[in-house]
């Protein structure tokens, strides 16, 4: 809204009435200006999220994925660190869309997000590759962190339980592990 404050412009100066009210009008100008450049700013922050993020799971998206994975493999590359990937699609999720519907499904999608983004570290890249498929950039991570970390969503995944008009049901994971530069 063009009425919201955000941010504060102050001036001060010790003698009395030291701005005249033309310099006051152009600090006005000046600081309403400011205020436009702001609001630019972030509303091409919130634009440039939008554009790198999946609408339904908040994850990176899959072109800022493909964008930044070589980012992660040339670091790997350059400190000689290992750089593991663990790609994960939900078992049978067609059959879950046309049993319990779209909006359930969605659920499902959603709650798949949460348990990876959970289970990784803040280095780490978690991105919605497809429909029903993710991917995960482990930095530093060798194949058997990336296996144990792999069973340990495969174990949370079913233990989750989602709730429809048609009764309770529950979803498994397929994971996949591979590790550069092995």
């Amino acid at each position: 809204c063009a009425d919201e404050a955000i941010g504060t412009f102050m001036l001060g100066q010790r003698r009395r009435r030291a701005f005249s009210d033309d310099t006051r009008e152009m600090l006005g100008v000046i600081a309403n200006q400011v205020a436009v450049s702001i609001e630019n700013a972030k509303m091409y922050r919130s634009m440039e999220h939008r554009a790198q993020t999946d609408g339904l799971t908040q994850l990176t998206n899959h072109p800022a994925f493909k964008e930044r994975v070589g980012e992660y493999v040339a670091r790997a590359e350059r400190l000689g660190k290992p750089l593991s990937f663990i790609m994960t699609d939900i078992d049978k999720f067609k059959s879950v869309n046309d049993t319990y519907g779209h909006p359930v499904g969605d659920q499902v999608i959603k709650r798949v997000a949460a348990v990876l983004q959970t289970n990784v570290r803040k280095i780490d890249l978690v991105a919605r590759y497809g429909g029903e498929e993710f991917v995960l950039v482990l930095e530093e991570a060798d194949t058997q962190g990336a296996v144990l970390l792999a069973e340990r969503i495969r174990q949370d995944m079913m233990a989750q339980q989602f709730q429809s008009e048609k009764g309770q049901f529950g979803v498994t994971l397929s994971l996949g592990v591979a590790t550069f530069p092995e």
